[in-house]
């Protein structure tokens, strides 16, 4: 079905397709008879594997099944599928469902949404066989914690690095190997340290590899013990290319990269999410305005909620929302804001009263970080975790839900960074003037409403789920965020014309 959508590619078109079977008349006929000789079992054999590597049974259904058809017009593909692998597939998802099917890992898939690390792809999608290789020295370990990708990596065949490892492990190398010094690290994110525009700033580190057999798809290796040379490459035999580097990478920007932030205020910004939530997901804009009915439906089934229906779950989401910025209020992240808007537009300080959802710094203006310098932008604490912190104070008392508390409040947490470090809040406290701002939200969507305006640092609890059921439900819920988010800020006038 795949090819033939290339014989007749758009409307009113057609064309002839030539379906060939695998075997011939002549082997066809052999695997029907019953064979005694060592040398018609050894052909049968060779006869079967023409099939691989798809499954005999499914080949010969499938040329059966199509020639009762002298078109694939209509529904007559879908009939095809069904007809064909309905029951295999049914049969292959009640085994997953079972947990009897040894090619489908449940725990897997749920390890790889929790670390979000890139070899994971080998243990769920497909085997990747290979890794990225970037050659430093102990002087640079430092630099790179800080500029993860300032040099540039080759790829390599896994298991042929795990053998050098292991050989210079036994003083096989032509450099002597101390068992305290490292060979190889991963990278590893160690503390969210602040905010460098709308984005959470991640402080990195390197630990050393033990495990040789568990490299992850990018690691750092010691120039001590390897070293590369232009004629023959990547080695560990010769001494004389050793205490290297790699190259720096080559970057170069595109023109729409990297734009700068447009200013809006928080109330603006919110309101902003708002309009894309109701134009991009419910449909309020066009003819139709059912886009998640059938989603919010299944939700309410899936976390044993029935009772919730679709203008539940529409404030449910306009509640995420308005809660997900809530650490913007913070004294501590909004003062920054407001003295380098004000410095910006040549204002005192103190006489700036718009309470900030982004300023218009450009990282590229060298006058825009002279003034984000002083006014102090890269001492923001992050935000998101306070957002997730007040979800889980108030939304105990709103929804008897398990799944509601855990997944809208991880939702907020990881609006900006998928990363397991945003399971923290920082200390906060937000000033009457900068809560009206909440107030004016809350009660503009018909929240009833108390928000805690100080707390001292803390971890957010109720993320360590027993299953994938939680997971799904935040992946819904964490969608919608992100993408309203990206939209409000890249376009606020499409979404926001008010004040």
């Amino acid at each position: 079905l795949q090819r033939a959508g290339r014989c007749a590619r758009f409307e009113n078109e057609k064309g002839e397709i030539f379906i060939y079977d695998v075997l011939k008349i002549a082997e066809k006929e052999l695997i029907q008879i019953e064979v005694e000789t060592q040398e018609d079992k050894a052909e049968l054999s060779r006869i079967n594997k023409k099939y691989l590597p798809y499954e005999k049974d499914i080949c010969v259904k499938t040329f059966d099944e199509l020639k009762k058809y002298k078109t694939l017009d209509g529904n007559i593909p879908k009939k095809l599928i069904e007809n064909i692998l309905g029951k295999t597939e049914k049969d292959i998802i009640t085994k997953m469902k079972n947990g009897q099917n040894g090619g489908f890992n449940k725990d897997k898939i749920v390890d790889s949404w929790n670390a979000c690390q890139k070899n994971h792809y080998r243990n769920t999608i497909r085997d990747i066989q290979s890794v990225e290789i970037t050659l430093i020295t102990d002087e640079q370990c430092k630099e790179v914690t800080k500029f993860p990708f300032r040099y540039q990596s080759l790829g390599m065949f896994k298991w042929s690095l795990v053998s050098w490892l292991n050989k210079i492990s036994r003083n096989e190398g032509p450099v002597e190997f101390d068992c305290s010094d490292w060979l190889v690290k991963r990278l590893e994110p160690n503390n969210i340290i602040g905010e460098i525009e709308d984005e959470e700033e991640i402080e990195f580190q390197l630990t050393k590899i033990e495990e040789y057999k568990e490299l992850p798809n990018q690691v750092f290796v010691n120039s001590k013990y390897f070293g590369y040379h232009s004629a023959f490459g990547f080695n560990w035999q010769f001494e004389n290319t050793f205490n290297g580097s790699s190259p720096r990478s080559k970057f170069k920007e595109k023109d729409d990269q990297f734009k700068p932030l447009e200013k809006d205020t928080f109330f603006q910004h919110n309101m902003g999410l708002i309009g894309a939530f109701e134009q991009e997901f419910l449909g309020k804009k066009i003819d139709r305005n059912d886009k998640l009915d059938f989603a919010f439906v299944e939700l309410a089934k899936y976390i044993e909620a029935p009772e919730l229906v679709k203008d539940d779950f529409i404030k449910i989401i306009k509640l995420m929302i308005v809660l997900h910025d809530y650490g913007k209020l913070n004294i501590a992240w909004q003062k920054p804001m407001q003295t380098y808007q004000a410095l910006k537009e040549g204002i005192e300080p103190n006489k700036f009263k718009e309470i900030l959802g982004h300023t218009n710094f450009d990282s590229k203006n060298e006058n825009d970080k002279a003034l984000g310098s002083k006014a102090e932008l890269h001492t923001r604490p992050p935000h998101a975790g306070v957002g997730a912190f007040m979800a889980q104070e108030i939304l105990p008392d709103l929804y008897d839900s398990e799944f509601l508390k855990s997944t809208l409040s991880l939702a907020i947490a990881k609006h900006h960074s998928s990363d397991l470090l945003s399971k923290k809040y920082p200390k906060f406290k937000i000033s009457d003037s900068n809560y009206t701002e909440m107030q004016r939200l809350l009660d503009r969507f018909g929240f009833d409403l108390t928000l805690s305006i100080e707390e001292y640092e803390g971890n957010l609890e109720g993320f360590e789920f027993d299953g994938c059921e939680e997971y799904l439900v935040y992946l819904f819920f964490v969608r919608i965020l992100r993408l309203c988010d990206q939209k409000a800020t890249e376009n606020l006038k499409k979404y926001f014309n008010g004040k």
